[in-house]
């Protein structure tokens, strides 16, 4: 799925890109997953997201490759990888 897909679903999402995927806020489940943050993925860039800032640190956590963590401000965000057609 692409961001104009996701943003055609939701108009008001929260994504980002990374690596040619999207991810998107909004899965309630994800919360309340027990994740431990693993290495860093990347940081946020120009272009990259709607809401996030530039700098915001990217993380992927131990055991999961459908989720990502992402650092600013001292705030925790988790992201859900957007799959399907």
């Amino acid at each position: 799925m692409d961001k104009n897909q996701v943003l055609t679903l939701d108009p008001d999402a929260d994504y980002f890109e990374l690596n040619g995927r999207v991810y998107k806020t909004g899965a309630d489940w994800i919360e309340d997953e027990k994740l431990t943050k693993g290495e860093k993925a990347g940081e946020i860039q120009q272009g990259m997201a709607n809401q996030l800032p530039v700098g915001a640190e990217i993380f992927a956590p131990k055991g999961r490759t459908d989720i990502l963590i992402v650092e600013y401000e001292g705030r925790e965000k988790r992201y859900l990888l957007q799959a399907g057609e």
